[in-house]
């Protein structure tokens, strides 16, 4: 759960009150379930300016998700083609007394 002060917050707070959060948890948790929760939300008297500011925020994390899945389907297709260079130079896994898998026997 990460918490934010929606009263106080501002578009231009997103990288320091939640990115840095995002992050930090992103980044020891595998697929973590991550609930951003708005308080102070009493002290603002127009509800519109909340409504924007918490469609802002998901949005942004909206933003950093796909850019996360983006580089992680950049870091697979590498791999993928790291692979398949590999198999085509030792002919197909084949060759040097190799079976399936590329493991000796």
């Amino acid at each position: 759960m990460i918490t934010i002060d929606i009263s106080a917050y501002k578009p231009s707070d997103f990288d320091v009150k939640l990115r840095h959060w995002y992050d930090m948890v992103t980044s020891r948790v595998v697929a973590p379930i991550i609930c951003v929760v708005a308080t102070h939300i009493d002290e603002s008297a127009d509800q519109d300016e909340v409504s924007s500011k918490c469609r802002d925020i998901e949005e942004k994390l909206k933003q950093l998700e796909y850019g996360e899945l983006e580089t992680i389907r950049r870091h697979m297709d590498s791999l993928k083609s790291l692979m398949d260079k590999g198999r085509r130079e030792e002919g197909g896994g084949k060759e040097g007394g190799r079976g399936e898998g590329g493991r000796r026997r």
